[in-house]
């Protein structure tokens, strides 16, 4: 994975920090953390961030709530929870409020979470390659209508009884 990814760590404990950041030392990714959920939040108004990985108890403001502010900021990015109390109630709730990629407990197994970053790192560059192609087939069809207008008739395909398309030069009046 390249740079273009930016991977936001989110917990209140330092060392947590520091161990995800291990985690992902030889992904190229860029990396940013913060220790405070409102910090996060300024984080991600500012920057570019693609992948949100938070804990979920956290001083001031619980990960699901801190997902779901971050959904709404910048819907594409990616909001993965990670934390060491696991309940159902709160799995689903993260899943129905923040809108969560991913669910993981931690202690986490790092081939587990590097994994998951890649896949999400996947799809943030498949939205992105989708968003370019969207805009050229945008492109392509104002052209096409332009070339319309200019030329009545130039996008119109004849085709015969059997379906084979009829090229000629003599207009048909």
């Amino acid at each position: 994975m390249d740079r273009n990814i930016t991977v936001l760590f989110v917990d209140d404990e330092q060392h947590i920090l520091n161990a995800l950041k291990r985690v992902v030392r030889g992904e190229n990714y860029r990396v940013l953390t913060a220790n405070d959920p409102h910090e996060a939040l300024d984080i991600v108004r500012n920057e570019d961030v693609d992948i949100v990985v938070s804990d979920h108890l956290m001083p001031g403001m619980d990960g699901i709530e801190f997902l779901s502010k971050v959904r709404q900021i910048k819907p594409a990015t990616m909001r993965i929870i990670l934390t060491g109390h696991a309940q159902l109630n709160m799995a689903i709730e993260a899943i129905n409020q923040g809108q969560v990629y991913k669910f993981m407990t931690k202690p986490w197994d790092d081939a587990v979470l590097l994994q998951e970053l890649r896949l999400a790192a996947r799809v943030v560059m498949l939205e992105r390659q989708n968003l370019k192609l969207k805009a050229e087939v945008e492109r392509q069809a104002h052209l096409l209508e332009d070339m319309e207008k200019q030329f009545p008739g130039i996008t119109t395909v004849r085709k015969d009884e059997k379906g084979r398309i009829v090229i000629d030069d003599v207009d048909e009046d």
